[in-house]
């Protein structure tokens, strides 16, 4: 029944002499079938008035049933109710008056599901064109401010090339790879229904494939990912990424010193009401390893950035050597 109110019907837009005719057929249809059947119909005489009623609101508009209604109650007080061939109503009058109740409701609950559909399908084509609106206002936000953070990427590189101390030139680089991190964010932005969220299993995908293009070069190592698909927000997203960025990049400086071949692991997954961020390497350990050191104790911006943003998410770091060094972040998972 809902569909056939989806759209409106082509024969509610006929001119008001064409909707009346064809009522009044639906009318004679209706009184044709009574006498036809008259004899198996026990004394329903109005079993068939009552549908071309309710197909002419259908069909028609809320003043075409009407006009079936007219006109089915003196057909049927003429020809089936007691005396035929009268229009006296006295002897069947309660009969005759449900008749007209029920399809005066039928008539106004027809034409008011009409309306109602209608404006449902009004303000759902509304709500779509708003979303996509939306949608375009975030592409369009986002490669904007990802050509900006290229463009920062762009006067770091300039910076780092005019600078002679090593040290200048390694801060610039791990802030290179913060900015470029932030761009991987924008560019995979997705919205839903009550929030801008991002594809966790793509995006540390893409992440680990920018490590691998800037940091690995033509160096022994392996580094893989194994994320989850899991949508996290971008406040989320960006702490997540950021704590990979700083555990990866600090164990391809460290552990793998003189050339050393390895192997380094990403990961990411749910474990019941957490979230669990693991990035693992089979390096040299706490000789030259990430060992995060205690909050207070933290002399260098990485450590102190993946230490402050493990508190941000509400989670706990922790790191194990052994067989090299694995450091893991747990934080609970927000619904």
């Amino acid at each position: 029944m809902y569909k056939l109110f989806e759209q409106p019907l082509v024969t509610r837009s006929w001119p008001t002499a064409a909707r009346y005719g064809a009522t009044l057929l639906l009318v004679l249809a209706a009184l044709a079938a009574t006498q036809w059947l008259w004899p198996h119909m026990n004394g329903h005489s109005f079993t068939f008035f009552y549908a071309a009623v309710i197909a002419s609101g259908v069909l028609f508009n809320h003043g075409s049933s009407i006009v079936a209604l007219v006109i089915s109650a003196t057909l049927a007080d003429y020809f089936f109710l007691a005396p035929i061939g009268s229009f006296d109503i006295a002897a069947d009058i309660v009969p005759w008056l449900s008749f007209v109740v029920i399809c005066l409701v039928i008539g106004v609950v027809v034409e008011a599901m009409h309306v109602a559909v209608h404006h449902l399908h009004a303000a759902n084509r509304a709500l779509k064109s708003s979303d996509s609106e939306k949608d375009l206002l975030l592409r369009e936000s986002s490669h904007r401010t990802r050509n900006d953070l290229q463009m920062l990427c762009a006067l770091i590189d300039l910076q780092m090339r005019a600078s002679e101390q090593p040290a200048v030139r390694n801060a610039l680089s791990a802030t290179r790879g913060r900015v470029r991190l932030l761009g991987e964010v924008q560019q995979r932005l997705r919205r839903t229904r009550d929030n801008t969220v991002i594809d966790m299993r793509d995006f540390i995908t893409g992440l680990c494939d920018d490590l691998r293009n800037s940091l690995l070069d033509l160096r022994p190592i392996t580094l893989s990912a194994h994320a989850e698909q899991h949508d996290l927000n971008q406040e989320q997203a960006v702490a997540v990424g950021l704590v990979i960025n700083e555990l990866t990049t600090n164990a391809l400086k460290h552990a793998f010193p003189d050339g050393r071949d390895g192997r380094l692991e990403v990961g990411f997954r749910r474990d019941g009401g957490d979230y669990v961020v693991s990035v693992k390497d089979d390096g040299v350990g706490a000789s030259g390893g990430f060992v995060p050191p205690e909050p207070a104790a933290g002399k260098h911006l990485g450590q102190r950035l993946v230490r402050s943003l493990a508190a941000q998410l509400h989670g706990e770091l922790t790191v194990v050597i052994r067989d090299g060094t694995q450091a893991t972040l747990r934080f609970p998972v927000v619904i």
